[in-house]
């Protein structure tokens, strides 16, 4: 990866499939390139792949509520306001 994506902020979108896997290694490599992301998880995706393995190869925050509001944080206005990039 190049280093146009260092300190982008990337918003990542996974739901559950065979693709989901290499998902993981997606995110390990925009780390490697210094990007900042976050996950965001359907409910069958985090059955597949527990959140905390996004959120240990991403060193990230992973969202699997969209309307869980925390400390005025509202996930589904907020993380499309944050995001520069988003990958389905």
């Amino acid at each position: 990866m190049s280093s146009i994506l260092k300190n982008r902020k990337i918003l990542i979108c996974v739901s559950s499939g065979i693709a989901l896997y290499k998902t993981v290694g997606l995110i390990s490599s925009l780390r490697k390139s210094a990007a900042e992301i976050k996950v965001v998880l359907t409910p069958n995706a985090k059955k597949m792949v527990s959140e905390i393995v996004f959120s240990s190869v991403g060193n990230c925050s992973v969202y699997t509520d969209m309307f869980d509001i925390n400390n005025g944080w509202i996930p589904h206005t907020d993380l499309s306001n944050w995001a520069e990039l988003l990958v389905v």
